[in-house]
């Protein structure tokens, strides 16, 4: 179990790396992401106004469960269909903030089965695809040690 300090959206945050044996209770998880893999082995980001993101969001009370919350934001954010989703991280997300508020996030990787044309519904401009070097090196959130881990979970997920 390991921790790092990161900023998203601006909010100080200690992001902690848990063990998925340690699953809480679903009520406790409240948001679900996925690393899209495409069949030659790149990874599908969707394009935010605060850079580019693995697709991922908040569980909403229509989801049936956490898995359809992290199929309905590969849809609503990249256009996306995904294969079987297999659960490769837990993170357990404190805001360092004066109300401290704790979250945890599931991480699936899932296999990308159609990736339609995009249409712009929700807060995505688009969906960008990317070897898993580029991903690690270039994408924003978090720390490059902790998308290395992500991309070397999800590509070993659905082999």
């Amino acid at each position: 179990m390991s921790s790092r300090d990161v900023r998203h959206k601006g909010v100080p945050m200690s992001l902690t790396w848990l063990n998925l044996a340690c699953l809480p209770d679903v009520g406790t998880i409240s948001s679900a992401s996925v690393v899209p893999v495409t069949a030659d082995g790149k990874i599908v980001l969707a394009k935010l106004a605060r850079g580019l993101e693995i697709p991922g969001g908040d569980v909403i009370v229509s989801d049936p469960d956490i898995e359809a919350a992290a199929r309905r934001e590969a849809w609503e954010e990249t256009c996306i269909r995904l294969g079987p989703l297999v659960l490769i991280q837990l993170v357990r997300v404190e805001q360092n903030t004066p109300l401290a508020v704790v979250r945890h996030v599931v991480v699936y990787a899932g296999r990308v089965t159609s990736m339609p044309t995009f249409v712009q519904e929700n807060e995505s401009a688009g969906r960008v695809v990317v070897s898993p070097d580029e991903y690690i090196e270039r994408v924003g959130f978090g720390h490059a040690d902790d998308r290395r881990l992500l991309v070397t979970q999800a590509m070993a997920a659905v082999r």
